[in-house]
């Protein structure tokens, strides 16, 4: 088992505990950045993703909203499946794209012109799950954008939050659907995935009933926008 790739499991689980995002979106460039193919990273990260997500749901599954998630079915997942296919033939440097990405959205806080960008993609629900499910099949890296788009709406703390796990639960169900049917490269080991899940669960579960509750997350907008700078930058460095 490789100890390396242990800890950055224990890492961002701990940071979706916190910020409620974190296995796919700071999973994938790390594990990209010490060289798993794009595939690889996905065969890791989406049932970590998918255990977290349905323990997430259970809690309060009575608060989706399913208005949305009718929408986001109808427009998003469709583009999930359609560039899925062109992201993992990797005939473009998928390093460099998620790079600069994820430098995108952390300068949106201090660029005016991301920020006007950001608002007026966000205006338009219809373009921004066009967006999302595009980004989400290239980089994996949908969930970004997703959850921009679902805290900018004026609704209950608990709606927010168990549709944005609904959502990526969707997400990764269908990206694994997918790839199972569509491509041979996929590798998936039982052994080692299953004992990635359970440590994915137990630092989630550990950080949510200790940690969180005794953190406003609102305070760590910051954080999470540095931590999407220097991932980022450690990528398009490296492509460099």
């Amino acid at each position: 088992m490789d100890i390396f790739l242990v800890l950055i499991i224990i890492l961002i689980s701990f940071i979706q505990s916190i910020f409620g995002v974190g296995v796919l979106l700071f999973g994938t460039p790390f594990l990209i950045i010490m060289d798993h193919s794009f595939i690889n990273a996905l065969s890791i990260l989406l049932p970590i993703s998918i255990a977290i997500n349905f323990l997430q749901i259970k809690k309060h599954y009575i608060y989706i909203d399913f208005i949305f998630y009718k929408r986001f079915l109808l427009i998003a997942i469709p583009m999930v499946v359609l560039f899925l296919s062109v992201g993992v033939t990797e005939k473009f440097n998928i390093r460099l794209l998620i790079g600069l990405l994820l430098i995108i959205i952390s300068i949106k806080s201090y660029s005016s012109t991301v920020a006007h960008l950001m608002k007026f993609i966000y205006k338009y629900e219809w373009v921004s799950l066009l967006i999302t499910g595009i980004v989400h099949g290239l980089t994996n890296l949908g969930g970004a954008l997703l959850s921009a788009m679902i805290y900018g709406q004026e609704t209950e703390k608990h709606k927010i939050r168990v549709t944005i796990a609904l959502c990526y639960l969707t997400f990764a169900v269908v990206q694994m659907i997918t790839i199972f049917f569509l491509f041979e490269k996929f590798n998936f080991s039982i052994i080692s995935n299953f004992i990635y899940i359970i440590i994915g669960i137990i630092i989630f579960a550990l950080s949510a009933k200790y940690i969180y509750k005794k953190i406003e997350s609102e305070k760590y907008s910051d954080i999470l926008s540095l931590l999407l700078l220097i991932t980022g930058l450690l990528l398009t460095i490296k492509f460099i």
